[in-house]
């Protein structure tokens, strides 16, 4: 729906393969439906079935759409206590990138299912290595840009989908705002702790 397969093509969440290459793997349909699955798992625990119905059906002609509609998926600048803050939206590079990014990554680097059984492949001329680090930084940044630090008295300029929501509570009040930490995800670091 927000998500389009072009931001998997470059830069820091390339996704090798994600658009057929010439003499390469084709991995268009197996990205496109991490999108479609991760994107609305995220959508609906962040902005509960109402709101997510809302966005779906909104979205095919976002220009037209109620504005608050705009402002949750395109972003929105605006003062919280005299502190100009942003909100950059559901868009591009957003926490749904970084969560679908994350979750691909996840789910690819420990092995591929095979008719002989699960498989890591090796390529020739290169060493594997631990996908850790990378994992840890995709989550970080989707972590942060979902919930963040769940202060409410904390008053950064980016704001997070937690704060954005919070903040504009009369906006959108069919969200339960991230009052049951169901919605909460938790956060991750090397160390496993």
């Amino acid at each position: 729906m927000i998500l389009k397969i072009d931001i998997f093509q470059t830069g820091r969440l390339k996704i090798p393969n994600a658009v057929a290459a010439p003499n390469g793997t084709d991995r268009t349909d197996e990205v496109q439906a991490y999108i479609d699955e991760f994107e609305k798992d995220i959508l609906i625990d962040g902005l509960g079935s109402l709101l997510y119905e809302e966005v779906k059906t909104a979205y095919s002609n976002l220009e037209n759409a109620p504005q608050r509609i705009q402002d949750l998926v395109k972003g929105k600048s605006y003062k919280v206590d005299n502190i100009d803050v942003n909100w950059e939206g559901l868009q591009d590079i957003s926490l749904l990138a970084y969560y679908v990014f994350h979750e691909f990554l996840h789910r690819n680097t420990l092995g591929t299912f095979s008719t002989l059984g699960v498989e890591r492949p090796e390529g020739n001329n290169s060493t594997s290595i631990s996908p850790e680090m990378l994992l840890v930084d995709t989550y970080r940044s989707f972590y942060n840009k979902y919930q963040g630090n769940t202060s409410l008295e904390e008053n950064t300029k980016r704001r997070s989908l937690y704060h954005f929501l919070n903040d504009n509570k009369t906006t959108y009040p069919e969200v339960e705002q991230f009052t049951s930490y169901s919605s909460f995800y938790n956060g991750i670091n090397p160390f496993g702790i």
